[in-house]
């Protein structure tokens, strides 16, 4: 999924706010995706708490 591999490649370029939003986008935007189910983990380590 492209928000995923654009998120990945924020938080490698230490860009956590915006690897946040497109984390954030997979987990509104598509709950059902396969790569949703551990989004939290991601969020998680890019120092969002929700």
């Amino acid at each position: 999924m492209f928000l995923y591999r654009l998120g990945v490649a924020y938080e490698m370029s230490s860009q956590f706010e915006k690897a946040q939003n497109a984390y954030k986008r997979i987990k509104d935007e598509f709950p059902q995706a396969q790569v949703a189910q551990d989004i939290d983990r991601h969020l998680a380590r890019v120092g969002y708490i929700d």
